[in-house]
């Protein structure tokens, strides 16, 4: 009986065995052998083929009282199972052989050397043991379907081959083989493969003829056999692309959030799947997104359509407006190969909550200075100080938005104030807000002294129930204790008399309440009028208003300010003001006169004093333009020496349709005089007629100094036919022989200064040619025909004229009959 034996064992290495002698009833007996000889009882080849000592290699050992012991047996060859039997060969002796268990022989090389390339060969996978066994993938096919059969609609089935080193298949014992489905990143789950197990009836092709699975993508496909001597062949992989299935479901990957606080953002993420849960990578598809239920005027923002990236989509930055319960849906469509899909997710309903935890503490208003609110101290012998301006406060979360209710307290502190302020009757007080913000009304403190300043509030807050702090102190701004205002200080430019002011400049007013020792009312808060609103009688003796901007200011700290602009000068002004303090039968503040002297400002630009008139083509204007250089108020201004201004004709809407444009003639540039400012020009007109306006540009700019023209225009005017003056050539004759008429016969028409077309004419006109003009040997032509006709409707046309000369500088030249204007003439 063997008593010890290896489990397992590689070819070429030694183990030991050991053995007993026992009775035919399984006792130990005390026997001996002199000889006891191992061989192979089973093998998965053909014994045939192979000698015995090709399996085994050890000499027979002895039986010693009972006890056999094979220190060393090496089995050379690898193979999937295999079993010894152990035999007494002494004579005489007839002991039943002992048999081991069986067991396997693994190559020598415990890790095998099989590559994943996805090919499928007969070739052994692993090291070339000599004759061991190996698990070939015989064939498989290459691509497939989720949920249907591999090798479906094809003529590859998934057939496996057990098979030794030199290729030859070996029929193994029955035993089960499995396939093994993986993808790139993890083996599928035995759940999501079906048809992988196969028991095989001791042959060496194994058919796997129902593998399917519900996973799509790129996977791998091997094969292991397990035999019960413990040898486990596996097979190299085989590469099989799983085609996917439509997708059937939008799912959740990252779900909304149930809640979130207002101005902070939700985000999401999508999943498309098939019926068998495989991602839908392959689809395009595009995914929209449906506000199916939202609070009144709310709005939904960054839920624009998106496309599916691998399956997926998502939204990181979705916006809602106000607080309230929104209700979102999600719907993807699109198409795979035909199929065309529209899919929706469950409703996402997501909460947004006014605000969040408590997080500061903030000032909305400021309190105001503080001023007595009685006339005599209290009991106590303090003077009572109300603020004038109560403070308003919010508690607000992480994102800015006011908490609603909250409660906290406030002191006083002051930086080297008296030391006998107080807040109201003690060091601090508290408060508490039902809603947003919280306006503290009332606050008033007590002092000994007459003014205080350097005192600020202190605030702290805690929240609800809690009362957990959430803010450290907040500082308000600096306050003063001040007397009441007796009265009013008005000063102008920082001066109560003598400040000079340029008209058309801004200038500042402040009207500072005074208390009973001559310094700032602090306190002082309420609103301040002008009672004189700057006006004078001017020449004719009308009331005259000088000056622009508001008339009433609000007091802040104890001064208001107002910021006015002379419109107009004045060599003396002055002014004054009533304030309103705040209280019952409590008597106007009137301020003392500041008085001041407006002057003219600096040159800014131009107005136009005398404006153009109509006139005649080629004459000049009756009335010319005239123009005055002012400052900003309008007020007439010495320019800068040698500031000019050239004006620039436009022609203005209404002219004849197909008029020609008029040019400007005359001095169109002038010189502002230094000692009135006025810029006049004398000579200008138009030769065309039409509806026109002028416009001006200025030399200078438009700096402290300097004039600016731009957008003054003129009226509009209009320059008319005027008077005969001349009479200009309209047609002459081109190249002509001597003796013979003119092809083109001479035409003139009578104009006036400007050249237009006097119609309502009968003028002689007569027609005299001149050869060489403009040389020394100039002389009279001869012309043939009648040289003197009347103009019908302004217009000579002279007929059968011929030349009697011959030359190539012959000029014609037409005049009015009688001579009262220069010859014209065109050669």
């Amino acid at each position: 009986f063997v008593m010890q034996e290896p489990a397992i064992t590689y070819s070429g290495n030694a183990y030991p065995f050991l053995l007993n002698v026992q009775d035919a009833g399984g006792n130990f007996a005390v026997g001996n052998c002199t000889s006891i000889l191992v061989s192979v009882s089973r093998y998965p080849v053909d014994p045939i083929l192979y000698p015995n000592s090709d399996f085994v290699l050890s000499p027979p050992v002895a039986a010693i009282n009972g006890v056999a012991y094979f220190p060393s047996i090496m089995l050379p060859i690898a193979a999937p199972f295999i079993q010894l039997a152990f035999t007494c060969t002494q004579t005489g002796v007839s002991w039943a052989p002992a048999f081991s268990h069986q067991f396997s022989v693994g190559p020598s090389l415990a890790v095998s050397n099989c590559l994943d390339d996805g090919t499928i060969s007969a070739t052994s996978c692993g090291p070339p043991e000599f004759r061991s066994a190996n698990l070939v993938v015989e064939s498989a096919p290459t691509s497939g379907e989720v949920g249907r059969v591999l090798g479906y609609g094809t003529l590859v089935p998934v057939v496996v081959q057990t098979r030794d080193n030199d290729g030859m298949p070996i029929d193994v014992p029955s035993t089960t083989v499995y396939a093994r489905l993986s993808t790139s990143l993890a083996p599928v789950e035995a759940a999501k493969i079906q048809g992988a197990i196969i028991q095989s009836n001791a042959s060496s092709s194994i058919v796997f003829p129902q593998i399917r699975t519900d996973v799509s993508g790129m996977t791998y496909l091997n094969f292991v056999a397990g035999y019960h001597a413990g040898l486990q062949l596996s097979s190299k992989s085989v590469g099989i692309s799983i085609r996917g299935s439509s997708p059937t479901s939008l799912n959740f990957l990252k779900r909304l959030k149930n809640r979130i606080v207002l101005k902070s953002m939700a985000s999401v993420s999508l999943q498309l799947k098939d019926s068998f849960d495989n991602v839908a990578n392959a689809v395009v598809s595009t995914c929209t997104v449906e506000v199916v239920n939202q609070p009144v005027n709310a709005s939904v923002s960054s839920i624009e359509a998106k496309m599916f990236v691998n399956g997926q989509v998502s939204w990181e930055t979705i916006g809602l407006s106000t607080a309230g319960v929104y209700h979102l849906r999600f719907h993807a469509s699109g198409t795979l190969s035909e199929y065309k899909f529209n899919i929706s997710s469950q409703v996402a309903i997501l909460e947004v909550l006014p605000s969040g935890r408590p997080a500061s503490l903030h000032i909305l208003q400021q309190p105001g200075n503080a001023a007595p609110r009685y006339s005599s101290p209290n009991m106590t012998g303090k003077d009572v100080f109300m603020l004038q301006r109560s403070p308003i406060l919010q508690l607000r979360d992480s994102a800015n938005n006011p908490i609603i209710g909250f409660r906290g307290t406030f002191e006083v502190r002051s930086t080297g104030g008296d030391f006998s302020t107080q807040l109201g009757v003690g060091d601090k007080m508290s408060f508490y807000a039902g809603g947003t913000r919280v306006q503290l009304p009332g606050i008033f403190f007590t002092t000994q002294a007459q003014r205080d300043a350097n005192l600020y509030l202190l605030f702290r807050s805690s929240c609800c129930s809690l009362l957990s702090q959430v803010s450290d102190d907040l500082r308000s701004s600096n306050l003063s204790l001040s007397g009441a205002s007796t009265g009013i200080r008005v000063t102008v430019q920082g001066h109560i008399n003598g400040s000079i002011i340029r008209a058309g400049e801004p200038f500042s007013m402040i009207a500072t309440a005074i208390a009973a020792d001559g310094e700032t009312a602090f306190g002082f808060s309420e609103t301040v009028v002008l009672d004189d609103t700057l006006t004078a009688r001017g020449p004719s003796g009308l009331l005259t208003v000088l000056q622009s901007g508001a008339l009433e200011a609000r007091a802040q700290n104890g001064v208001a300010q107002f910021d006015l602009v002379m419109r107009q000068v004045s060599t003396f002004e002055s002014t004054l003001v009533i304030g309103y303090p705040l209280g019952y039968f409590v008597s106007e503040l009137h301020s003392g006169t500041s008085k001041f002297i407006s002057i003219v400002g600096a040159p800014s630009s131009v107005s136009i004093v005398q404006q153009p008139s109509s006139a005649t083509g080629g004459l000049a204007l009756v009335l010319q333009p005239v123009l005055q250089v002012v400052d900003k108020a309008g007020n007439a201004a010495i320019p800068i020496a040698g500031a000019t201004l050239t004006a620039v004709l436009h022609r203005a809407s209404g002219s004849v349709l197909g008029s020609s444009n008029g040019k400007l003639l005359g001095t169109v540039t002038v010189q502002c005089s230094t000692t009135t400012g006025r810029c006049a020009f004398i000579n200008i007109a138009i030769d065309k007629t039409g509806r026109y306006f002028l416009s001006f540009s200025s030399s200078s700019t438009a700096s402290a100094d300097g004039i600016n023209a731009d957008g003054v225009f003129s009226h509009i005017f209009e320059v008319l036919i005027g008077s005969i003056a001349t009479v200009s050539s309209i047609q002459t004759p081109a190249q002509s022989t001597g003796g013979i008429q003119f092809a083109i016969q001479p035409v003139s028409a009578v104009t006036d200064a400007g050249g237009n077309w006097v119609y309502q004419t009968s003028k002689r006109i007569q027609l005299a040619a001149c050869c060489n003009c403009g040389t020394p040997s100039a002389t009279a032509c001869s012309l043939n025909g009648s040289l003197t006709i009347a103009s019908v409707q302004g217009i000579s046309s002279f007929r059968g004229l011929s030349s009697l000369t011959t030359g190539n500088s012959i000029q014609l030249r037409f005049r009015l009959l009688p001579v009262a204007a220069p010859c014209t003439g065109q050669s």
